[in-house]
């Protein structure tokens, strides 16, 4: 009887854990500046962000020399984890959240490509994932990528990004279109 216990606390105690690993962490605001910390981006969540996880505003900003920085342009009605600015402080790319679901879905941002606030290309985590038995949901997720470079603009890469998806595809795309250059 009192193995029975042991094993039933043990497996309700595992099962738990994975429950609560498996929870979203709050959107909350951040900042990231471009590779020679002449621009920068400002995320900014929903106020009822906790809520609200997938809408926010983000703001670019020129900084300048003893004076109130610029804002330069600025993007709404979404919230990301994770962005990347262009050394111009022109181009941003956006990654999808951790998807909620358990398969890629047309309706699921994988990244995104930005010009001055404007959306120039978006992929969804369908577009991106060539083999989806690759995918290993947890219990209310997916992942989709392996692997992210961050932008290259020194030393040749010019305005490109890269990715590895789950699967292993790497893609290499160019930020001031958003159009695939190389999938391999």
């Amino acid at each position: 009887m009192i193995v029975r216990k042991i094993i039933f606390v043990s497996l309700f105690l595992s099962v738990f854990t994975l429950v609560k690993g498996d929870e979203e962490r709050a959107p909350y605001p951040y900042v990231i500046t471009d590779i020679w910390g002449s621009f920068y981006f400002k995320m900014i969540p929903a106020k009822n962000g906790y809520y609200e996880r997938e809408k926010g505003i983000g703001v670019a900003y020129a900084v300048k020399s003893g004076e109130s920085d610029k804002e330069i342009w600025r993007v709404d009605g979404w919230y990301s984890f994770e962005t990347f600015l262009s050394h111009d402080g022109i181009y941003l790319v956006r990654l999808g959240n951790w998807p909620r679901g358990h398969k890629p879905d047309k309706n699921h941002v994988g990244v995104a490509f930005y010009k001055s606030g404007k959306l120039l290309k978006m992929y969804s985590t369908k577009d991106l994932i060539v083999n989806e038995s690759k995918v290993q949901p947890s219990v209310s997720h997916y992942e989709y990528l392996n692997r992210v470079v961050k932008p290259g603009f020194v030393a040749g890469y010019g305005y490109q990004f890269q990715l590895t998806t789950v699967d292993n595809v790497k893609y290499v795309f160019n930020i001031k279109t958003g159009k695939v250059v190389s999938r391999r």
